[in-house]
């Protein structure tokens, strides 16, 4: 258990200072070409398109295990059979 918290930790640590790294490499490239400092814009322009990204994924990843399982289009919950809403796959 202790491993497991020593790793979890030493993760989330090298990830912070990794990101912040490569933001500081971003904000002084982008600063030495244009004279401004965008730190602002970088970083809601990287976190939106991330959670986008992920949503999008996700709702196209459950259309596809819906589809893969045979589950019925345009299902209404008072009409599918007990049988499809309980099964285990």
């Amino acid at each position: 258990m202790t491993n497991t918290l020593i790793e979890a930790a030493v993760i989330i640590t090298m990830q912070i200072t990794f990101t912040s790294m490569n933001a500081e490499l971003v904000v002084d490239g982008s600063a030495q070409a244009q004279g401004e400092l965008h730190e602002g814009l970088i970083f809601t322009t990287r976190n939106f398109a991330k959670k986008k990204a992920v949503s999008g994924l996700c709702i196209m990843l459950a259309g596809i295990v819906h589809w893969a399982l045979g589950f019925p289009e345009d299902a209404k919950p008072s009409t599918l059979p007990i049988a499809v809403i309980t099964r285990k796959f």
